[in-house]
């Protein structure tokens, strides 16, 4: 993922929607100037991630993207996700919109969709969804 990002600088704004126990931020960040904001609605993901990763230019949110919009004014040059996609199916068109909303001139999105029959995203989904107890209802 961190490939598809030219040239990050100090200025540059990355948003990470579903951003787990802040792996793919932590490295972003560690690895870039850029500003990292990552958001989950799990407490215990959220929890681990502010633990484990403390860099001056790393945040991380306890949010529902779908109710992100109280930062609606902030830009991002990068919004991400790993696996989210999925979550967001009922509210996709709206979920799209404010991502491109939230984007600034020349943003762009990246996303990534695990195949649900590859043994490690089954690991994931039923393991560790149990495990922080994650079972969103879908709005």
């Amino acid at each position: 993922m961190i490939n598809q990002m030219d040239e990050l600088t100090t200025n540059s704004k990355i948003l990470e929607i579903g951003c787990g126990t802040g792996e793919i931020s932590n490295y972003i960040a560690k690895n870039t100037k850029a500003n990292v904001t990552g958001i989950d609605v799990c407490d215990p993901f959220i929890n681990i991630a502010k633990e484990e990763f403390k860099h001056q230019n790393l945040n991380f949110l306890k949010k529902d993207f779908l109710e992100f919009n109280v930062m609606a004014d902030s830009k991002y040059d990068y919004i991400i996700g790993n696996g989210i996609l999925h979550h967001l199916y009922f509210n996709l068109e709206y979920s799209l919109e404010s991502i491109y909303k939230m984007l600034k001139e020349n943003g762009k999105i990246i996303f990534m969709e695990p195949n649900i029959y590859n043994p490690y995203c089954f690991l994931i989904f039923n393991y560790l969804r149990n495990w922080a107890n994650l079972d969103p209802e879908e709005k």
